[in-house]
């Protein structure tokens, strides 16, 4: 896994690798990239693509990646596991299923410099909420009736 240690000062976090694709033989090898966003604290970004072909976006919690190096960990699309030969990444969508597998020491390395980065339990430090919901409602015309959020609350209603 390359690490890209220019990122750091601008708030992102990549590192690059190839996985063996398990569940698939007969495509050797799949490229993949990891992000991490100081903005994005408690999400990872996997980024992948074979060979030329257009990029496949998967993005899941950063808890669930860490706590996958140790132990089985998640329950729906995106499930991460050890083994023997490193960490397994299964990413699922009726009906399909692809098992990547990992590097156990390079995953540690990205996952490590996320952590100093962003550190477990102050990620919502690193998080402007206020912002992101008032944002979210100025950008979303729609009515309630269309499945639009609701206007704030006015003071004293």
């Amino acid at each position: 896994m390359t690490l890209h240690p220019d990122d750091v000062g601008h708030g992102l976090i990549t590192a690059s690798t190839q996985t063996l694709l398990m569940s698939h033989p007969e495509i050797p090898v799949v490229h993949a990239e990891l992000r991490y966003y100081c903005e994005d604290p408690l999400a990872v970004h996997l980024v992948l693509s074979i060979d030329q072909g257009p990029a496949t976006w998967w993005t899941f919690g950063r808890d669930l990646l860490i706590t996958g190096t140790a132990m089985p960990s998640g329950l729906g699309d995106v499930q991460v596991y050890p083994t023997y030969d490193g960490v397994i990444i299964e990413l699922r969508c009726d009906p399909h299923r692809v098992a990547l597998l990992t590097n156990t020491p390079e995953l540690a390395a990205f996952l490590d410099r996320t952590l100093a980065m962003v550190p477990t339990d102050t990620e919502l430090d690193h998080c402007d909420s206020a912002a992101e919901l008032v944002f979210a409602d100025h950008h979303d015309n729609r009515s309630p009736a269309d499945g639009g959020a609701h206007p704030p609350p006015r003071p004293g209603s």
